[in-house]
């Protein structure tokens, strides 16, 4: 079959990618907002981009009416934690995708425990077994808004040794 991804109307071309590239890791995203409130959402563009330093790559799609608090909160603080899902938790990871507002402490919606983190202000979720706390290197804005719109964004994993992102 051959596709031409220009006459496939966004929505189908996001099936089709995301039908296709598998398996396909998800990143579970924690950041705090500005107000304090926890937030934790799945992504389901994510990569490991580099080792040294060590860099990974997520895209968060814009809302129809607005940025989402993920990314808002991210370019607020610089930081947030890329928290590994596991079977146990992947129920919580799902609830978590519900579109509820910023005052709303998405842990609590789906049930799983913000653990304070060592290096970054946003918290972790405790059941994760492996947690990777980041901070922002870049943004880039690719496609067309609404709602194709999406941000890529760079992470270096924080280390004892590294307080900054270069």
């Amino acid at each position: 079959m051959i596709l031409n991804p220009a006459s496939q109307p966004p929505p189908d071309m996001y099936k089709i990618m995301s039908g296709l590239i598998v398996p396909r890791p998800i990143a579970f995203v924690s950041t705090i907002s500005a107000d304090g409130v926890h937030n934790v959402a799945p992504f389901s563009y994510f990569m490991p981009i580099c080792v040294t330093p060590p860099l990974f790559a997520f895209s968060v799609g814009q809302r129809s009416d607005g940025q989402k608090h993920t990314l808002a909160n991210i370019l607020h603080s610089r930081e947030f934690v890329l928290n590994v899902v596991t079977e146990d938790i992947a129920e919580a990871m799902n609830a978590s995708a519900a579109d509820a507002g910023p005052e709303i402490d998405e842990f609590q919606l789906a049930g799983l425990s913000a653990a304070a983190s060592d290096l970054v202000s946003a918290p972790r979720v405790a059941e994760s077994p492996a947690n990777f706390e980041c901070r922002l290197v870049e943004t880039r804005e690719y496609g067309d808004p609404p709602p194709a719109s999406t941000r890529w964004s760079s992470a270096r994993s924080s280390s004892p040794t590294s307080t900054t992102a270069s």
